[in-house]
């Protein structure tokens, strides 16, 4: 299904080529999603498309190599690794491996849809002076999920998913999912993921907002990102990350994003403790009035706010 292009200094039988698209996967420790992934992906229609498929470990301690190893065996993938932990480095170690005038990103635990890269290719093809492409997600939940983090999710405000009302048209950065997004490679130039102010590596204080940052950095005017709803995948929920304190933990992480790369004045900052006071107060007075999506709302709000409390106190 997929053309094959070697990597540098293997030998292969195959014939090497140019490809037109470029799917990057990085993953740390993603052996419970990567199967569902990696059948979506071989799943994907690709009739008529020069594509490579590089899968990245990065520093991975459990099955992730091994299942990358036999998916690319079995595929005719490519399969690199980048020892220093964290998602920036893998993903720069994946583009400059890569040979494709398009390079799509795609998350350990999203599924994409069988027409999941057409979407892209005619949307590339359909606007030739747009420079990212924002895939939408969808969740795909383990099991039964309270009503407020469904419709949370449709608004595109919990667990990485985008609104689901959200209709193919430019798209601001901010809202840009680094698991599913393309880019064009013509517009990369010497711009790659930030490897010092945010790099997400799992810890308790993880930053994150690679993603954002990268493509704020690509987007010089409104319309150089489009979203594209039809470039769908879902992303695969646990147990543990749809619980109250995953989710708080989560929005925490946004909050220390939004602190390392934001602009706040020092006015912002002092205002920043009477509103988690204001919020703290009004969440029980809406769960009493049977209000609770907008009471976990405001629980969002106040995460929000003390990731931010935190990262201003560990930057000084």
């Amino acid at each position: 299904m997929y053309s094959y292009v070697s990597k540098s200094g293997h030998s292969s039988a195959k014939t090497p080529m140019q490809a037109e698209i470029s799917i990057i996967l990085p993953a740390h420790n993603g052996s419970d999603t990567l199967p569902r992934c990696l059948d979506a992906l071989a799943r994907v229609d690709v009739t008529g498309v020069k594509v490579e498929v590089l899968l990245i470990d990065n520093a991975s301690e459990d099955d992730t190599p091994l299942l990358m190893a036999e998916y690319a065996e079995q595929n005719g993938w490519r399969m690199l690794s980048e020892a220093q932990r964290g998602k920036s480095f893998a993903l720069n170690t994946a583009i400059a491996q890569a040979s494709g005038a398009l390079l799509v990103f795609i998350d350990d635990d999203i599924v994409p849809t069988e027409g999941w890269l057409k979407a892209y290719l005619d949307a590339a093809a359909g606007h030739p002076a747009v420079k990212v492409f924002a895939g939408q997600i969808r969740p795909k939940w383990p099991g039964p999920a309270p009503g407020w983090l469904q419709r949370m999710t449709d608004e595109g405000r919990a667990c990485g998913c985008t609104a689901v009302t959200r209709v193919a048209g430019p798209y601001p950065a901010i809202d840009v999912k680094g698991g599913n997004m393309m880019v064009r490679r013509s517009a990369l130039a010497d711009t790659r993921f930030d490897t010092e102010g945010g790099t997400f590596d799992g810890t308790a204080t993880a930053v994150g907002g690679e993603d954002t940052r990268f493509v704020a950095a690509l987007a010089t005017a409104p319309d150089d990102i489009r979203f594209v709803p039809e470039a769908c995948g879902a992303h695969i929920l646990q147990p543990h990350e749809i619980t109250l304190k995953a989710l708080f933990q989560r929005q925490m992480r946004i909050g220390r994003s939004s602190a390392t790369f934001g602009q706040f004045s020092a006015f912002d900052k002092i205002m920043t403790f009477p509103a988690i006071a204001a919020y703290a107060l009004v969440v029980p007075v809406l769960m009493l009035l049977g209000q609770r999506d907008h009471a976990m709302k405001q629980v969002f709000k106040i995460a929000t706010r003390l990731g931010r409390i935190g990262q201003w106190v560990r930057r000084g």
